[in-house]
């Protein structure tokens, strides 16, 4: 199970990676989200990061089960309507996030590969269920959401 207070750590250390993110927060759901997506601003918050907390599912048999964390990055810019509602404006805020998406998973992967057999959050990361989707008015936000899977022994 992946304990919330790595998850921050975690968190914390992707914003300190990536210079567009001047923003991050673990949040329970969608609904902490949006909450807390409308106390930001255009002006202030750029690029926003944020995780929700993992949902744990169990699989296998009695004798040899498995965690299964669910659980999702979002990366989100606080939008401005009335300066994207020409096209190629709205296409570069999905640029501009998608390459900060892409950052994460590549961060992501390079943690992934580097703590193969030792601690380490992503150690558990199963990098096949890594999902990129886009995330278009969420609170007045807009950018990719990645989802993906961990697996940790109990």
């Amino acid at each position: 199970m992946i304990l919330i207070p790595e998850l921050e750590t975690y968190i914390e250390s992707l914003r300190n990676r990536i210079d567009a993110i001047n923003f991050h927060r673990v949040l329970v759901d969608n609904d902490d989200i949006s909450k807390d997506l409308s106390q930001r601003s255009t002006a202030v918050d750029k690029i926003m990061l944020y995780a929700g907390i993992p949902e744990l599912r169990v699989v296998g048999r009695d004798d040899m089960h498995q965690d299964r964390d669910m659980m999702g990055f979002m990366v989100l810019e606080k939008t401005d309507y009335s300066v994207t509602s020409d096209h190629a404006k709205w296409l570069d805020l999905f640029t501009r996030t998608q390459a900060v998406a892409k950052e994460v998973r590549d961060i992501m992967v390079a943690d992934y590969e580097a703590h193969q057999g030792n601690c380490g959050l992503m150690s558990f990361l199963e990098i096949s269920s890594i999902s990129i989707e886009p995330v278009k008015y969420f609170s007045s936000c807009n950018g990719w959401m990645i989802l993906f899977q961990m697996k940790s022994d109990f």
